[in-house]
């Protein structure tokens, strides 16, 4: 009886010390949850402060644009929140993002990547959040391979530690999708895109704004893959449900007008396109900033569109707005080349046409990288322009270059290498090199 006794003592002292361990853990979580809550509304009140101190007539001056009021809610975080560096990191990350949003990633990626390398282990969800921010930077950026690499460091974390239909994790699966219809993989991001968007549309509803954002991207994915009738199909629901849920005038359904038109200019519809990209820049010069990167994309849309119709002079006026909205050394730049070679090559003029994919491949390969699909595809149309304008010597070796580079890195069945085998088949044919022409034209038949 006694031994029964002390181990009844000694299980009661055990159930007690067990019980004080668990009320005081949950004493821990509640005091953390309130200073994270804390922090939080801290967090907001300054933000919001950012742009409550100017008053309307400032607001609608040339001079407080969105990215003055970020710029100037930037340096007074920096300046006022040094003594708290936890709330100062968590300010600078908000504004961070809404530099982002505002078309201004640039600036934005810096900054985010001295947040993310000054933060520890000891709080992995929120490093783990700093790099979905510095990754989502950086895909606006067009840094693709480095936005790819940090967004894998931070995705098993958020599927770790958030739960299947957490928005902030299903973001970041999507935005997997977003990087690698970027970087040539195209279907596996058509796949993903499909299954995570039917994840989000049934945890939070169709009309949801992220489930909406995630659709429209899935039609442009699949009209990027060629698969039209399913990216139509994708980007009619999407303007159907915005229309319904949010009426005609919301940025999101300029957006989606924007894929719809440019799926149709890919089928070859520009009549079709063209009213529907008309109304999307509309909204998008009502609703954003100028400059903002919705803006210039649409206006090369616009203009390319005006060209494919054969009405190159009005093509031209919308890539000189353009060219008074971007700023050098940008991927906006670099597109804006893109589109002035193919009007150059409209005309027939094929040495200006060079010159402007020239332009556009040395800006792609600084800011996207070697191995980037965009880069290699402003030289193959760069090495096309010169093989058509009959500059021989001069194009052999870039398109000798870019056929090595797709080869190496892009995989064998990629759309790119195909083009580099037609275009070398095509150079060696005009080097009267017909053996090796034929080499280059049955490798090109095989993959039809």
């Amino acid at each position: 009886g006694v031994g029964l006794g002390t181990a009844a003592a000694v299980a009661l002292v055990v159930g007690a010390g067990i019980a004080l361990w668990q009320a005081e853990r949950a004493r821990a979580a509640a005091a953390a949850a309130l200073s994270e809550a804390a922090r939080a509304e801290r967090v907001q009140r300054f933000v919001l402060s950012v742009f409550s101190e100017y008053d309307p007539v400032a607001r609608a001056s040339a001079e407080a644009n969105p990215r003055a009021l970020v710029a100037e809610g930037i340096a007074r975080a920096e300046r006022e929140l040094g003594e708290d560096p936890a709330l100062q990191r968590a300010v600078l990350l908000d504004l961070s993002r809404l530099e982002v949003a505002i078309g201004d990633p640039r600036a934005a990626v810096a900054r985010l990547a001295a947040i993310e390398a000054s933060m520890d282990a000891s709080d992995p969800l929120a490093q783990a959040r700093a790099r979905v921010a510095l990754a989502q930077a950086l895909l606006q950026d067009g840094q693709l391979a480095e936005a790819d690499r940090v967004l894998a460091l931070a995705l098993p974390v958020l599927v770790e530690r958030l739960p299947d239909g957490d928005l902030e994790r299903l973001r970041a699966e999507f935005m997997v999708g977003r990087i690698g219809n970027n970087i040539g993989r195209t279907a596996q991001s058509v796949e993903l895109g499909t299954a995570v968007h039917a994840r989000t549309a049934a945890a939070h509803g169709e009309t949801h704004s992220e489930a909406l954002a995630q659709l429209v991207a899935l039609g442009s994915w699949q009209t990027a893959g060629a698969a039209f009738a399913d990216g139509q199909k994708s980007l009619e629901t999407a303007v159907r449900l915005i229309e319904q849920s949010r009426g005609d005038g919301h940025a999101s359904l300029a957006f989606a007008l924007m894929q719809l038109g440019n799926n149709f200019r890919r089928q070859g519809r520009n009549a079709d396109a063209l009213p529907l990209l008309e109304r999307a820049n509309r909204l998008y010069a009502n609703l954003l900033p100028a400059g903002h990167p919705l803006i210039v994309g649409g206006l090369l849309r616009y203009g390319d569109t005006l060209r494919k119709s054969g009405r190159l002079d009005e093509a031209a006026e919308s890539f000189d707005a353009v060219a008074a909205l971007v700023r050098p050394e940008t991927s906006d730049a670099a597109q804006l080349a893109m589109f002035r070679g193919q009007l150059a090559m409209a005309r027939s003029d094929h040495a200006g046409a060079a010159r402007q994919f020239e332009s556009a491949f040395v800006l792609f390969r600084s800011i996207a990288g070697e191995k980037s699909p965009m880069t290699w595809g402003a030289r193959g149309e760069q090495g096309r322009a010169l093989l058509i304008g009959g500059m021989l010597d001069a194009a052999a070796p870039v398109i000798e270059e870019t056929y090595a580079m797709r080869s190496a890195h892009m995989g064998a069945d990629s759309l790119d290498v195909a083009l580099s085998v037609n275009a070398m088949a095509a150079l060696r044919q005009e080097q009267g090199r017909m053996d090796d022409a034929l080499v280059f034209w049955r490798d090109s038949l095989t993959r039809h």
